[in-house]
Formats: C-alpha cells, sequence, structure tokens
C-alpha cells in the first residue's frame, strides 16, 4: 500500500488560517483520504506533526502494510527524512530544482536539477549513488513533471 501526505489550506475568506495534514491511501493511482487533522496554523506542518500521523497510521493499520511514502517539496527535511530512514519507511519526495545537494564520494555539490539534464517528459531515471540532502543521505529516482 502506498501512502501519500497533503497539506492543504482551508479557510472561509481569502487568506488561509489553518492547514489540513492529510495521509491517504492510493491503489490503482487513486488516492483515498485515510487520516487527517487540522492545523490551527498557516503554512507548513513540521516534522512532529507528521510523525504523529504516521505513528497514528501505523498504531492503527501496522507498518508491514506501508509500500512506500509519497509526498511534495514542503515535506524535505533533515529531521524528516530522518524519521523516515530510521523507521525504514521507504518514500518518494519531489524535491525543489534549486535545491543543492552533496556527493558523498568526492564531497561536490551538484543543483538537483543538473540531474534532470537529458531527461523528457514521461522518461526516468535512478541514480544508485547516495546523495547528501539536507543531512540525510537519499537515492535519486528522478523523472522529469512539468
Amino acid at each position: 500500500m502506498e501512502t501519500a501526505t497533503d497539506n492543504s489550506s482551508t479557510s472561509a475568506s481569502t487568506k488561509p488560517c489553518s492547514i489540513s495534514l492529510s495521509l491517504r491511501v492510493t491503489y490503482k493511482n487513486v488516492a483515498f483520504p485515510l487520516l487527517s487533522r487540522l492545523l490551527p496554523k498557516r503554512g507548513n506542518s513540521n516534522t512532529a506533526e507528521r510523525v504523529e500521523i504516521i505513528e497514528r497510521f501505523i498504531r492503527l493499520f501496522g507498518k508491514d502494510c506501508i509500500d512506500c511514502l509519497v509526498a511534495d517539496r514542503e515535506f524535505v527535511g533533515e529531521h524528516w527524512t530522518g524519521y523516515l530512514n530510521a523507521s525504514g519507511i521507504r518514500y518518494y519526495l519531489r524535491i525543489r530544482q534549486n535545491f543543492w545537494q552533496q556527493k558523498p564520494c568526492n564531497g561536490k555539490c551538484i543543483k538537483a536539477s543538473w540531474l534532470f539534464n537529458g531527461l523528457k517528459l514521461g522518461e526516468q531515471k535512478f541514480l544508485h549513488k547516495l546523495y547528501l540532502l539536507k543531512g540525510e543521505y537519499v537515492y535519486h529516482h528522478i523523472h522529469p513533471i512539468e
């Protein structure tokens, strides 16, 4: 089972006064909201709030049913990816093109967008070497989107 996270703004006026942190189960390319929490603030959720909803899911359904976690760009962070790595939860996080990351083998810093060079829409590649991104070692599975 694949899970997805989402931050959505909610408000009756034009200015958001709270955000909704949702955990969705994806089946056959359709995401079904499973757990949600309204956070009385603007902006993005923090690591503690994300960990809480993942731990709630694990208490209810067990960790073994998680195939991977898919999340958008606002879910990148050292403590968050550290939690996922330590918990053994496989994840796919969309990253910003302007993120800098380090190649541990030589210490060279490269921009994420450079990893996309030469790829067309619909193409993908998996980099089999670790990169240091926001303080955590990650693998990259790259596929450009519009």
